[in-house]
């Protein structure tokens, strides 16, 4: 169980089943944090105080068998900020292993500490985990992905309202949405390769 490490409260919690198109808007969209007690809410998270096996857990705190991590070779390195615990989740399952949420072990966790001076670019890095997933792991039509890059959009656009950081790292975040490489990660890669 993650608890915020200031007050105590519930701050993350296991994924219950795997997330579908309809999960990932209401969760991504933030709906979630004002709809809890939804039934929606309630299918895709296990908010209960007994162990329970469920789809993923949080990636800011996960315990693994050594056996069960070698069997999935690790971490997928496509990945940077966020939707490694989703890529993990599948991998596990497909290699026949169940992932347990176990509220008795509660982890203080200091939420947004790693990522907060970050700005624009835990934004920007996200939607880029999260085409990488999409592209990699799920199987949305065209329409739904259209939908998923619509939302990202709003928010981002919604941000640059207020945030300067957003509205200056407009051309990073629009690289990230349709998935390519910005102009400086091109040349950094030419430099590697040589």
């Amino acid at each position: 169980r993650m608890v915020d490490y200031f007050d105590g409260s519930n701050r993350q919690w296991p994924v219950k089943t795997k997330l579908n198109f309809g999960a990932i808007i209401f969760v991504y969209t933030g709906l979630s944090r004002w709809s809890r007690n939804t039934a929606v809410y309630q299918r895709s998270f296990y908010l209960g105080n007994e162990e329970h096996k469920v789809y993923a857990i949080r990636g800011s705190c996960m315990l693994f068998r050594r056996e069960a991590l070698e069997a999935i070779g690790g971490f997928d390195e496509g990945t940077f900020l966020y939707w490694e615990e989703f890529i993990v989740a599948d991998r596990l399952a497909t290699c026949g292993y169940e992932t347990y949420f176990i509220p008795a072990s509660r982890v203080p966790h200091k939420v947004g500490a790693s990522t907060a001076k970050l700005g624009a670019r835990k934004f920007i890095e996200n939607v880029r985990s999260e085409n990488y997933y999409f592209s990699e792991y799920r199987e949305f039509s065209r329409l739904q992905l259209l939908a998923l890059k619509s939302v990202r959009i709003a928010a981002y656009l919604t941000r640059s309202f207020a945030n300067k950081d957003y509205r200056d790292r407009w051309r990073d975040f629009l690289y990230a949405l349709v998935g390519t490489a910005t102009p400086s990660q091109r040349s950094a890669s030419k430099r590697e390769a040589k």
